[in-house]
């Protein structure tokens, strides 16, 4: 149900006024078969820039069909060769591929709490460091980090939600051993959200965000509970230091903003962690709807 839904929703890719609704033949618009060479770069195919539709093109996606074994009798981009694509690019990415693609900007939203009874975290800076390394990557236009959301109350994440339709949501903060997150009430003290509640809040925004991660301690509960809904979670299996919580952040980030896949931002984000010396890389664990955990 959720892969045909997914289908459809990127069939739009492919397609423009130009483009009839069973077989996609010459002229196409140069933005369609740009998206085409998007699409197949993502799986590893090497293909030049072009404009139009052009012979180079051609071959790639002939080499594509060979691979899969599929009958070029489909045509240069018939209806079975871009449903073998789209499985492909399901199988590879998960549905987060499609905002990747689809969408121009990756709108990021950084979330933090820190009640006033509970230690001081360095959470501006992990804010400023994950801005930096955005600003530096070579996708940085492709993303737009929101102003940080700091001293977050429940309510305030749905506003959050609502207002900046994000599709990475970052909280930063404290947990608690039985999963709970630490965020604050009306008088800036502790206020935790058990894993069900926060679940069910981003279950309602299932169909705009692809990745969560969950810099606080003890946080791999919740992970567990939002990867129903959500293609990747990030949490923590334990506690987690500061410094760790943020080389982990430069790490991925630095790897998302070069267009690596959520997978590799999160290796290289445990990497981060051993460069700087600390023996926490263990401690970040990915859940993912399509596998177990990484």
């Amino acid at each position: 149900m959720q892969q045909d839904k997914d289908s459809r929703k990127f069939e739009r890719f492919f397609r423009s006024p130009q483009i009839g609704d069973d077989v996609i033949k010459p002229p196409m618009s140069g933005v369609s078969c740009e998206n085409i060479r998007i699409a197949l770069r993502w799986l590893g195919y090497k293909i030049e820039d072009g404009d139009q539709y052009d012979g180079k093109l051609a071959k790639v996606v002939l080499r594509f069909q060979r691979d899969n074994q599929h009958s070029s009798q489909d045509g240069f981009f018939g209806p079975g060769t871009r449903r073998l694509l789209i499985q492909k690019l399901i199988e590879k990415s998960g549905s987060h591929i499609f905002n990747r693609l689809l969408k121009k900007e990756i709108r990021l939203l950084f979330l933090a709490a820190e009640p006033s009874d509970l230690a001081r975290l360095q959470l501006g800076k992990e804010f400023r460091e994950i801005q930096e390394k955005l600003k530096l990557a070579k996708s940085r236009d492709k993303f737009l980090l929101e102003l940080p959301q700091l001293s977050v109350r429940p309510a305030d994440i749905s506003q959050a939600m609502l207002d900046f339709e994000p599709q990475i949501v970052h909280f930063s903060g404290h947990g608690m051993s039985e999963g709970a997150l630490c965020f604050e009430n009306q008088a800036g003290q502790t206020q935790p959200v058990n894993p069900g509640a926060l679940a069910a809040l981003f279950e309602q925004f299932a169909h705009i965000v692809d990745c969560v991660v969950l810099n606080a301690c003890y946080s791999e509960i919740q992970a567990k509970a939002i990867v129903e809904h959500i293609d990747y979670v990030i949490g923590m299996n334990r506690d987690i230091g500061d410094d760790a919580a943020i080389a982990f952040a430069i790490g991925f980030y630095q790897a998302l903003g070069s267009g690596r896949t959520i997978q590799e931002a999160y290796e290289l984000g445990r990497v981060q962690i051993r460069l700087q010396g600390i023996p926490e890389h263990l401690t970040p664990v990915l859940k993912s709807k399509k596998q177990e955990e990484f």
